[in-house]
């Protein structure tokens, strides 16, 4: 229509289509006939999305990226495959746990560090990777196990944020216990601190 070429960008428009019917149970241009249909699609008026309850912003803007008429201005793949609405970062996989457990360990030195605030950064985004990796394991030993151990990031990342909002003293042998550590090199540092476990907040 309207004379233009198409290129690859054609297969945007077709996915903000799908992803537009999949959320509001019909295509952005519904009609009747087929006149009607054209008039819609021959607009130059922005494609209207919805505004519902469920539809978060990201996504909106995606779909108006998809959805845009003038090819030369529709979201590019980069942009498309970038964007915080697709977020393949965090789709689950076969790297998701150890992403997170990679994550942890780094939240687990901070933490006994006493630098609360990065540690509490790292623990969020351990989680953000914890999730995805329930979604992808299969084995309901293993599932449980994790969500066994989310509770308690999740726990040491509330209590870290407590401790940062009242900069309140904190337990700073505890993030050991949280990976399993009973090194005898962690025994050490337990015993030279039984007089003084109670470290101000950083």
């Amino acid at each position: 229509m309207q004379g233009q070429s198409y290129d690859a960008k054609v297969d945007l428009w077709s996915v903000g289509v799908i992803l537009f019917e999949s959320l509001f149970g019909a295509p952005p241009f519904a009609s009747e006939t087929l006149e009607e249909l054209e008039i819609k699609v021959l607009d130059t008026k922005p494609v209207e999305i919805p505004d519902i309850p469920g539809v978060s912003q990201a996504c909106a803007d995606l779909l108006q990226g998809l959805l845009e008429r003038d090819p030369q201005r529709r979201i590019s793949f980069d942009r498309f495959f970038g964007h915080s609405f697709i977020d393949l970062d965090h789709m689950p996989s076969a790297q998701s746990l150890s992403r997170a457990r990679s994550l942890i360990k780094q939240a687990v030195v901070k933490d006994s560090e006493g630098k609360l605030g990065l540690a509490v950064t790292l623990y969020c985004e351990a989680l953000e990777h914890f999730l995805p990796a329930l979604e992808y394991e299969d084995d309901p030993s293993t599932v449980e196990a994790l969500k066994e151990k989310i509770k308690q990031y999740i726990e040491r990342a509330e209590i870290l944020k407590a401790a940062v909002k009242e900069k309140r003293p904190f337990l700073r042998e505890k993030p050991h216990k949280l990976l399993g550590v009973n090194s005898e090199a962690t025994d050490q540092r337990q015993g030279k601190q039984q007089n003084h476990a109670h470290l101000p907040a950083e």
